[in-house]
């Protein structure tokens, strides 16, 4: 989704004993970082993660509606705040935020069906399409939106990455999607408990080449046929990649409840490779869970941690 504006003042800091509603783990901008709502304000505050220790209580009411997109005339994407602050009932909103969100019509702009005119005019503008390969080799075909073409690719946390084809407009991007997808059954989208499993135990650097190579160059021979201008321009990984590859164990506690203390070092997507308290070994953690949780900054301290675990 493109940048969400909302009301509020942004700031670059949180504030311990405050409440907030986690909205996403974000790459807008070039780094990651957590998009934050104070409960029971209109006040936004994003979090830089790399280098950040994130000491903070997991709110145990459950996961709350983080709101729902709406399109403006110009086609820019405008995000609401879930005017009663419901439980989610459907990923991360309720089930009123599920019906008003104008996003849910880009999934099948190209097959026909109702499209609000801000949606029309959001998917008229030029769009790529990639495809992406995670740590376990395995690839994706997806479409970015031209303003959205670095940031969509460091949300993905692939490994390696392709802008495989230039479109005109989102719906000539998703018919070749489409393409892709229908004669490789190459899937287009990935669960994010797929890609933490993925970075948990990762193929070699040379399988992961491998198969990105032979994704980028048949999905190559497949839009060919569709006359599709094909540059074919390969996706830098960020900076902030180093290091994850230096951790192989999962964070073993559940990040919807309880006190964590988790320092970054780095981060491929929305997981984060992490040192626990004090401690030196490294973790995988998947922020991305956060996302609809209500928590509460403090002096607090994750549970501990068997020194057993990286032998099992």
């Amino acid at each position: 989704m493109d940048e969400l504006s909302g009301g509020g003042m942004m700031r670059a800091s949180w504030l311990d004993g405050a409440r907030y509603l986690v909205r996403a783990v974000s790459w807008t901008g070039g780094t990651p970082h957590l998009e934050l709502a104070e409960v029971g304000s209109n006040a936004r505050t994003v979090l830089p993660l790399i280098g950040t220790t994130l000491s903070f209580s997991v709110d145990g009411d459950g996961q709350f509606c983080t709101g729902h997109a709406i399109f403006a005339p110009s086609g820019e994407v405008k995000g609401r705040d879930c005017p009663g602050a419901r439980p989610a009932v459907s990923g991360r909103q309720c089930a009123e935020c599920a019906a008003a969100d104008e996003f849910r019509f880009i999934h099948h702009v190209h097959r026909g069906g109702y499209v609000p005119d801000g949606l029309r005019e959001y998917v008229a503008r030029p769009h790529w399409v990639y495809i992406a390969t995670f740590a376990d080799a395995s690839s994706k075909v997806g479409t970015a939106v031209h303003a959205r073409k670095r940031t969509r690719l460091d949300e993905q946390g692939a490994i390696r990455a392709t802008y495989l084809a230039w479109a005109d407009s989102g719906v000539t991007a998703r018919e070749y999607e489409d393409l892709v997808s229908g004669a490789l059954d190459i899937v287009q989208s990935k669960r994010r408990s797929a890609k933490l499993s993925a970075l948990s135990r990762p193929r070699s650097a040379a399988e992961i080449e491998r198969a990105h190579g032979w994704a980028v160059q048949e999905a190559r021979e497949v839009l060919e046929g569709a006359s599709a201008v094909l540059p074919l321009e390969p996706w830098e990984p960020p900076a902030q990649h180093a290091g994850v590859s230096g951790a192989s164990d999962e964070y073993p506690h559940a990040l919807t409840s309880g006190d964590h203390c988790l320092s970054v070092v780095a981060m491929v997507g929305s997981v984060a490779s992490v040192r626990v308290n004090e401690e030196d070994d490294p973790f995988l953690a998947d922020l991305g869970v956060l996302a609809g949780r209500r928590v509460v900054p403090g002096a607090v301290r994750s549970d501990g941690i068997s020194t057993q675990l990286g032998l099992f």
